[in-house]
C-alpha cells in the first residue's frame, strides 16, 4: 500500500479516544488519508455526537470514561436499528486474545485495530473499510 493513498471520497470519521495524544495522532493520520474527522473523549460523548451527525466510520476505544466502548457500540447499534450504517472499528490496546476480538465483534463492532497504530496499519485496512462504506451508502440510497 502506498504511503500517499487517499480515499475516494471524504468520509466522516469519529475517533472515540480519551487519551489526547492518541486522539491527535489518529486524527492526523485519518486527515492525511482524506477522512473528515471528529473526536469524542468518552462513550457518552460519542453517543451524543452520533445522534447529531451521520458518521461513516467510528474508531472506538474500549477503555473509556463514563461509558466504555462496548456499551457505547451497543447503544449506537440500538439507535441505528436494523440499518447498521456506521462501520465501527475497535481501536484499542486490549486485543491480546481471540476472546478480546470476539468481545468487540459481539458488541456490534465490525473490525479491530490494535493501538498503537501507525499510518501503515490504517492504510492496510482502508480499502476494506471504504468498500463497506460504499456498499452501505448504496444500500441506503436504494431503499
Amino acid at each position: 500500500m502506498q504511503d500517499d493513498y487517499k480515499i475516494a471520497r471524504r468520509y466522516k470519521a469519529l475517533v472515540v479516544e480519551d487519551d489526547r495524544f492518541c486522539a491527535a495522532l489518529t486524527r492526523g493520520i485519518l486527515l492525511e488519508i482524506g477522512f473528515l474527522v471528529d473526536n469524542a473523549d468518552s462513550g457518552a460523548a460519542a453517543i451524543e455526537k452520533f445522534k447529531r451527525d451521520n458518521y461513516d466510520i467510528i474508531f472506538m476505544d474500549i477503555d473509556l470514561p463514563v461509558m466504555n466502548g462496548y456499551v457505547a457500540t451497543r447503544k449506537i447499534r440500538t439507535i441505528e436499528g436494523s440499518n447498521h450504517r456506521a462501520y465501527i472499528v475497535a481501536f484499542t490496546s486490549y486485543l491480546a486474545t481471540k476472546q478480546d476480538v470476539a468481545l468487540c465483534l459481539n458488541s456490534g463492532m465490525n473490525d479491530c485495530l490494535s493501538k498503537p497504530a501507525r499510518k501503515q496499519d490504517f492504510l492496510r485496512r482502508v480499502p476494506h473499510w471504504e468498500k463497506h462504506i460504499v456498499q452501505k451508502r448504496a444500500a441506503i440510497s436504494s431503499s
